[in-house]
């Protein structure tokens, strides 16, 4: 008991004074967040800014299915050029488009109606090396500003505009044609999923000229003598 009171008597305060401040320091630091935990704050901003993006989404994706619609509604090649070429600039906010098409043997130029007006914006092409140039061995979808060389083919046909975006149409490995348009926004299309949905676009449009092309070529080998090639009776009603 002695020893014991002598070794307590003995004992300096300062060590006492360090454990309680050891124990303090713990007790504080357990109550201090880590360097690397995230706030109540930081969560909540993140949280509106994924609302915001998915209601952007959501937008886009209304307004592209509305676009796709009316392409499959388009029942013939007059009506689908309307479509692509009267539409789509009030449907995209665009400052303008046009289209290139590959007509090898002219069979586009005679389908389309002479009393359509499409001036510079619809051009029809016998030769498509310009189209494999400008796309390469695997076209996609491309974004050039206007200063680009690139994208003069389709600032070419419009007033103002600051963006080009280049559709290519492709249909069975083959580029049958370039749809492009121009834009006065210069942050116009740049998400990965309106590239995306482009993409799909182009690929509609393709599938929707060559369906409109081939009911028009239906249509007019209806009206044609099997035998002699000459109008049938069908044609003079």
């Amino acid at each position: 008991i002695e020893m014991r009171r002598k070794c307590i008597i003995d004992r300096d305060p300062a060590d006492s004074l360090d454990m309680s401040s050891k124990r303090d320091g713990k007790d504080s630091d357990r109550r201090k967040p880590s360097r690397g935990a995230i706030s109540y704050r930081d969560v909540d901003s993140q949280m509106d800014e994924f609302a915001r993006t998915v209601e952007l989404n959501e937008k886009i994706l209304q307004r592209l299915q509305g676009y796709e619609l009316m392409l499959l509604d388009a029942a013939s090649l007059p009506a689908l050029l309307d479509v692509l070429l009267l539409t789509t600039p009030g449907h995209f906010d665009l400052s303008g488009v046009s289209l290139s098409l590959y007509d090898p043997a002219g069979e586009i130029g005679q389908l389309i109606d002479a009393e359509l007006e499409y001036g510079a914006a619809l051009t029809l092409e016998r030769d498509s090396f310009d189209m494999q140039q400008h796309y390469g061995a695997r076209p996609q979808v491309e974004i050039f500003v206007s200063d680009d060389p690139r994208a003069l083919q389709a600032i070419a046909n419009t007033d103002t505009g600051c963006r080009a975006i280049m559709l290519p149409l492709v249909r069975d490995n083959i580029l049958v044609g370039s749809f492009h348009w121009v834009s006065e926004d210069a942050g116009a299309f740049d998400s990965d999923v309106e590239l995306d949905f482009l993409g799909h676009l182009a690929s509609i449009i393709a599938i929707c000229l060559e369906n409109c092309v081939n009911a028009e070529r239906l249509a007019g080998l209806s009206l044609l003598d099997p035998l002699t090639r000459l109008s049938n009776r069908r044609a003079f009603e």
